[in-house]
């Protein structure tokens, strides 16, 4: 028995949301992971940078600027991780979201009703999700950490600066 036109482009679609959806919960774990490991590894440099001011360990100067600068370069390499992330995720649920107006509006909307419930400041007042979520989503927060590290590496770095000289 053949299968008509439509019920083969329904069963394309179903495999396409289907990797779409894979593909957007791959992205988010790995933006998680990512994540997670250079939170861990800053919060280890600003440790270690903290330690030698506060003990009387005579930490070679230019060991702290090393530390300083790969917590830099740490939170330089954060920032591309997480812009790469946040695209690829961006695109999968961009997909994902074709897909189901095109073929399954009728019956669902799951990733189109959490990015369309409120796409426009007007509705925003209207909308559902809780103010904290819309104000700080994942992108823009992470975003401040990765600058509140930098702060911190450069704030200590002109300290080092001032106090030991050029």
């Amino acid at each position: 028995m053949r299968r008509s036109w439509e019920e083969q482009e329904f069963e394309k679609a179903c495999i396409g949301y289907q990797t779409a959806m894979e593909l957007l919960g791959l992205v988010s774990q790995e933006i998680y992971s990512r994540s997670s490991a250079m939170l861990i590894a800053n919060s280890i440099i600003i440790a270690l940078i903290s330690w030698t001011f506060s003990s009387d360990s005579d930490l070679p100067l230019f060991l702290n600027m090393l530390l300083l600068i790969v917590g830099l370069i740490l939170c330089f390499l954060w920032f591309l991780f997480n812009n790469h992330g946040v695209y690829w995720q961006d695109l999968f649920r961009e997909k994902a979201i074709e897909l189901e107006n095109r073929y399954f509006a009728t019956t669902f909307k799951l990733i189109s009703l959490v990015v369309t419930e409120s796409p426009q400041a007007s509705h925003k007042k209207n909308s559902e999700i809780p103010k904290l979520v819309r104000w700080f989503p994942y992108h823009r927060t992470s975003l401040i950490v990765i600058f509140i590290f930098s702060l911190v590496y450069i704030v200590i770095l002109l300290y080092q600066l001032v106090c030991n000289g050029p």
